[in-house]
């Protein structure tokens, strides 16, 4: 039997294909992986991680598939989202600038309005204080009034009785009168005539005496 010589170089040489061979499947494997989830990724619209991703295919197989093509639309996808990101910032700073002027005149019309509320406050107090001292003058001005009407009615009182009393005393004259005319069997006409005189003065007498009790019940109610 034969035996078959083997030459050391060409067993290394065997060696190295092999380790060669299954390095490049390994490394075609995980180009493989790495791609897919990188596609993963850019369906989901994970821009980022998936350029990431493509890059390091790119590195460890080259031009495996499609990987440059999914570069480049990665980064024009970031570019877009980038420019997206910049306009919703300057759009926020608007309508953050719209909100700060828009505070700054609720803010100016509040204050105007608390100064305009002070104002009528104190005009409205001002009111109620005129009304007060107006109901307090006017109470006074009652209370005078009411003394004023009680002196007259107390000096109507005093009045009527006055008339009163002078009412009786004319009555009580005139009974006085009525009698001294009348003339005695025993007297003449020239009596009688010469007593007519002494009958007004008895009348004044009375009536004085009368006016000056009632001017004196007058000075006492008062």
């Amino acid at each position: 039997m034969n035996k078959i010589k083997t030459n050391p170089e060409n067993v290394k040489r065997i060696f190295v294909i092999i380790a060669l061979f299954a390095s490049i499947c390994v490394l075609a494997d995980d180009c493989y992986d790495t791609y897919e989830l990188g596609k993963e990724l850019y369906q989901e619209g994970k821009y980022a991680e998936a350029q990431l991703k493509f890059i390091a295919v790119s590195k460890a197989c080259g031009n495996y598939s499609n990987v440059y093509q999914y570069i480049k639309n990665c980064n024009q996808k970031l570019v877009e989202t980038q420019k997206h990101q910049v306009s919703q910032i300057n759009a926020l700073k608007i309508q953050n600038h719209q909100l700060e002027d828009e505070k700054k005149k609720a803010d100016t019309e509040c204050n105007n309005n608390l100064a305009n509320a002070a104002v009528q406050v104190r005009r409205a107090e001002n009111i109620v204080k005129l009304k007060s001292d107006t109901i307090q003058m006017q109470r006074k001005w009652n209370l005078v009034w009411r003394d004023s009407v009680m002196k007259v009615n107390r000096r109507l009182d005093s009045i009527s009785l006055l008339l009163d009393t002078a009412n009786l005393q004319i009555d009580s004259l005139k009974t006085i009168i009525v009698q001294s005319e009348k003339p005695t069997k025993k007297k003449d006409k020239k009596q009688a005539e010469k007593q007519d005189p002494i009958i007004p003065s008895v009348l004044d007498t009375l009536v004085i005496d009368s006016l000056t009790n009632d001017t004196t019940i007058i000075n006492n109610n008062e």
